[in-house]
């Protein structure tokens, strides 16, 4: 069952969630805003590879997959409070 392990945070625009090779092992849920998924190639350019909007989730596969951060999530548009 979900609910007993369900917890809800809060983040700033702009805030980092995880980074590159952080352990994972988590689904998250767009509750308001959206979260950018990306990672930079070997040029340093940001690699923008999904936009999560409210309502979506990801995270999923890092509770079945052994490999650690294969990308780095940070939230991008907060709703105004």
């Amino acid at each position: 069952m979900l609910a007993p392990n369900i917890e809800t945070r809060n983040y700033e625009k702009g805030e980092t969630l995880f980074l590159k090779g952080d352990k994972g092992g988590a689904l998250l849920i767009v509750v308001s805003g959206t979260v950018e998924l990306f990672v930079y190639d070997e040029n340093r350019t940001r690699i923008v590879l999904s936009q999560v909007k409210e309502g979506g989730f990801f995270g999923e596969v890092s509770l079945f997959d052994t490999v650690c951060g294969r990308r780095t999530r940070l939230r991008r548009n907060p709703p105004p409070s």
